[in-house]
This record gives C-alpha cells, sequence and structure tokens, in this order.
C-alpha cells in the first residue's frame, strides 16, 4: 500500500517512496516516474511499472476487478477529486 510520494512526517513536503524521482513535461500534462529497484511485495514478486499501471486502472475502471475500495465500500472519493470522472463509472446513488 506505499504510494509512489508521500509527505515528510510531520510536514508537507513531498519525499519520495516507491519512486526515486518524478519529472513533469513543461506544461505538467505529462510526469516521468523512475522507479526504486529491488523493492519485492510480500510474496516475493518484484515491484515494476505494470503494478503502478495496474494501480491506477483499478482506481480509474470502477468495473475493474480490484476497484474494491476501503472496506469493500467501493469508495474512491479522491480519485474524481484530482482526476475527474472514472471510466465505466458506477450508477449515482439517488
Amino acid at each position: 500500500m506505499e504510494p509512489l510520494y508521500s509527505y515528510e512526517i510531520g510536514g508537507t513536503e513531498p519525499e519520495p517512496l516507491l519512486a526515486e524521482e518524478c519529472t513533469p513535461n513543461d506544461d505538467l500534462t505529462q510526469w516521468t516516474c523512475t522507479l526504486r529497484q529491488d523493492v519485492t511485495f510480500h510474496n516475493g514478486a518484484t515491484f515494476d511499472a505494470n503494478d503502478v499501471v495496474v494501480s491506477y486502472a483499478a482506481q480509474w475502471d470502477a468495473e475493474h476487478p480490484l476497484h474494491v475500495g476501503k472496506e469493500d465500500r467501493g469508495l474512491f472519493e479522491y480519485w474524481t477529486f484530482l482526476f475527474a470522472s472514472f471510466l465505466n463509472p458506477p450508477p449515482a446513488e439517488g
């Protein structure tokens, strides 16, 4: 559950965790991240860029099998706040 970046303890300065660094292009529409090497999951699998893509896909696509959210409630409030709408959005509650 570690992110690419986090914040310093007791502060607001971002610091890399799974990323070594992330740099934007000139108009801030694309970011390139260099990932830490030799990171493994609890089962021994090696962490790579595909894992980052899957984690974003699971958040973005409401029909993705891993899109279960916190405590299986399917809550992804930050996604729509930061990135707009979902791919395959869930039905509106009414």
